[in-house]
C-alpha cells in the first residue's frame, strides 16, 4: 500500500493534554458505535481542534499548534489520553499516514521516543449539530456557576417523569431563572440581567451536560455565550463549545406550588442549623431520613426518635415570635438546601404543618434571588 501523510503538526505536550482533558469526559466508555469511543483531531491554521460526542452531548475545543499539513483523524480517546499524560513536558510531533481504507497510522514523536497508534478516518464521526444564532444571551461564568450549583441538586432521577430530569432555564428580557424539582422539593435561582430575548424562552437541560460545563467554568470573569435552539442548547466559552440535546417538555407550572401565605417566619444561623441537622440525623431512619422541627419563641428544637435505633434532640437559637408548631422533614433534603446557600442567616417560612416550607438566604449577592422549597413528612403522633 502506498501511504501518504494526511496531517502533520508540532505541538507541546501541555497543549495536547489541555485539549484531550477538556473533551475526554464526554467520550462514552460503553457504546454500541465504536467511533464514539474516539476523539476527533482536526489540524487547521495554527491550531489543533479536539471533538468528542456521545450523541447527546458534543464538545469541541482548540489549542495552538504549528501545522505543516492540515488534516484530520480519530483516535481511541482513553489510550491517547493515557499516552499524552505520561509524555514528558516537551514538544511533540504528530503525523498521520493514510492507508487505502478507513484507517490511518498516527505517529507521536518526542526526543525521548515514539508511539504509533491506529486511528479511524473522520468520515464515520458524527457531525455536530447546526444551530441558529437567533436566540443568544451572555452570562458571566460566576453567575452561570451559581445558577447551576444552587438548583441542580433538586433535579429528579425518576425516569417516568422525563421533564423533571433536567434543569429548567427560563429567559426573559430582564432575567434568567433556573428551576429544578423532583416533586418533593424545588429550587429556584433568578438573576437580574438584560438579555436580547424578546419573548419568554423555556428549555430543559440535562444535568450531565451541566456537570461537564461546571468543570470548565474556571475563572469567574470568563463570559459564556449561550445559544438556545429548538432541540439544542450551546455554551461557548473561550476556545470551547458544548452542545447539549434538550429534554422535551413541558416543565410543570412550578409557580403554582410555591405557597404565597406562609406566615410563620423563623431566622436561624445556617452553620448551627446544618451542624445540628447532621448530628441529629445520624439516628434517623435509613428509609425516610425523618427528623422533627419544633418551633417555639426564639428556639428551634431538632429531634429524632427512631424505633430500634435511638433518639436525639438539640436546640438552636432562632428569631421567632409565632405560635408553637411541629413539622416533619427528610433531613437529607434539608441538608441539601442549606449546603447550597452561602448566607450566614437563612429564613424558614412555614404555613400549615402539612404544607410546603420555603427556605430563603437573607444575604444574597446583588442582582440575585434564591429560594428552595421542601414538602414536609407526616409526623406520626
Amino acid at each position: 500500500n502506498q501511504w501518504s501523510v494526511i496531517m502533520n503538526i508540532q505541538i507541546s505536550q501541555e497543549n495536547l493534554q489541555k485539549g484531550i482533558q477538556t473533551v475526554q469526559n464526554v467520550v462514552s466508555s460503553k457504546t454500541a458505535l465504536p467511533i464514539l469511543s474516539n476523539v476527533l483531531l482536526e489540524a487547521v491554521e495554527g491550531k489543533l481542534i479536539f471533538k468528542a460526542t456521545d450523541l447527546d452531548i458534543s464538545i469541541s475545543t482548540s489549542v495552538p499548534a504549528i501545522v505543516f499539513e492540515e488534516g484530520s483523524i480519530t483516535l481511541p480517546a482513553k489510550k491517547f489520553a493515557e499516552i499524552i499524560k505520561e509524555l514528558p513536558a516537551i514538544s511533540v510531533s504528530l503525523e498521520v499516514e493514510q492507508t487505502q481504507d478507513h484507517y490511518g497510522w498516527v505517529t507521536l514523536k518526542s526526543e525521548r521516543g515514539m508511539f504509533k497508534i491506529m486511528g479511524i478516518r473522520k468520515d464515520e464521526f458524527p457531525n455536530f449539530p447546526e444551530v441558529s444564532p437567533e436566540n443568544q444571551i451572555t452570562l458571566s461564568a460566576h453567575m452561570l456557576k451559581r445558577m447551576i450549583q444552587k438548583t441542580i441538586y433538586a433535579v429528579s432521577s425518576d425516569d417516568t417523569r422525563p421533564a423533571l430530569g433536567g434543569l429548567l432555564f427560563e429567559v426573559l428580557p430582564d432575567s434568567v431563572t433556573t428551576v429544578a424539582t423532583d416533586g418533593r422539593r424545588l429550587s429556584q435561582y433568578s438573576a437580574t440581567v438584560s438579555t436580547s430575548i424578546a419573548n419568554e424562552l423555556q428549555v430543559i437541560v440535562p444535568p450531565k451536560a451541566l456537570h461537564h460545563l461546571s468543570h470548565l467554568l474556571g475563572s469567574d470573569d470568563l463570559m459564556v455565550e449561550i445559544t438556545f435552539d429548538e432541540n439544542y442548547i450551546v455554551f461557548q466559552l473561550d476556545e470551547t463549545t458544548i452542545f447539549s440535546r434538550l429534554i422535551e417538555g413541558p416543565f410543570p407550572d412550578y409557580k403554582q406550588v410555591i405557597p404565597a401565605d406562609n406566615d410563620k417566619l423563623i431566622v436561624v444561623n445556617r452553620h448551627d442549623f446544618a451542624a445540628s441537622l447532621r448530628r441529629v440525623s445520624i439516628l434517623a431512619s435509613q428509609q425516610t431520613r425523618q427528623i422533627k422541627l419544633a418551633l417555639s419563641p426564639n428556639l428551634v428544637e431538632i429531634s429524632v426518635n427512631t424505633p430500634e435505633i435511638g433518639e436525639a434532640k438539640e436546640e438552636i437559637p432562632a428569631e421567632y415570635t409565632g405560635e408553637p408548631m411541629e413539622i416533619g422533614y427528610n433531613a437529607s433534603f434539608l441538608l441539601d438546601v442549606v449546603r447550597n446557600m452561602d448566607s450566614e442567616r437563612i429564613q424558614l417560612q412555614f404555613g400549615e404543618p402539612d404544607g410546603a416550607g420555603i427556605f430563603v438566604p437573607l444575604d444574597t449577592e446583588e442582582h440575585e434571588t434564591y429560594m428552595a422549597l421542601c414538602m414536609p413528612l407526616r409526623l406520626l403522633s
